[in-house]
This record gives C-alpha cells, structure tokens and sequence, in this order.
C-alpha cells in the first residue's frame, strides 16, 4: 500500500477542451475501440472521479432525501443480490455466466422498487395530511 500513487488530475483542456482528439471510432474494430476505452479511462480516472464526486454532491444538494433514498434501495438490492448468488447456486452460476444482466436486473429492480416506494409515500401522504390538519 505504500508504493500505491493517486494519478495525477489531467488539466482541463486536455481532458475536455481540447476538440483536436474527439473522433468517432472505428466501431468494426472493436479491440481497438475497448483498447482506447480503457486508455482513455485509466489515463483520465481521477478527472472522471473527480466529476462523479462533484455531481454526486450536486444531485445530493437539490434532492437530498431522494439520494439517500435511492443508495439505500441500491445498496440493499445488491447485497440482497450477493447474499442469494452465495446461497443459491443457480443464482450464482447466472451470476458468473451473465455479469452485465444480473447488474442490470440490480439496477432495474432499484429503480422500480423506488418508484413503487414514492407512490407508497404519495399515497401515505394523502392519507396522512387530512388526519394532520
């Protein structure tokens, strides 16, 4: 751990400005096309954390509940997820064989579990605000 160095932060032309470099990808060649994905993300990882921590603060100062609201059903969802894939062996082998649809099933269920949850709020509210005037 102590030979471990934080990448340093990328100027902002260089990692957004600077138009010169923006090109449309060669999508027939798709080595060539991840291998500079994962350039460009591993070269510009502290820009991109930076940003996500930076909107993230954001989205928290306007909508702070929802995004309390939203990372606890997320969080409960994929360790709900991780505790099933342990216990059951079907879950797990789907788990392995299938990465990218059981994180999108994880996704997918937060979102409609939080909106069943904001109509339960909704609809709690309406029932609540008669009783509470």
């Amino acid at each position: 751990m102590a030979g471990v160095q934080l990448p340093p932060f990328r100027s902002l032309d260089d990692f957004l400005l600077s138009s010169a470099r923006f090109a449309v990808p060669d999508v027939r060649d798709l080595d060539r096309w991840n291998n500079r994905i994962i350039n460009n993300l591993l070269y510009y990882q502290s820009n991109y954390f930076l940003s996500a921590v930076v909107l993230l603060l954001i989205v928290g100062y306007f909508h702070p509940f929802q995004l309390f609201v939203g990372a606890i059903v997320v969080i409960l969802l994929f360790l709900g997820f991780v505790w099933a894939a342990e216990n059951q062996a079907a879950i797990r082998r789907f788990r392995r064989n299938h990465p990218s649809i059981a994180v999108f099933t994880i996704l997918l269920g937060s979102y409609l579990f939080i909106s069943v949850l904001g109509g339960v709020a909704v609809f709690l509210f309406g029932i609540a605000f008669p009783i509470l005037s």
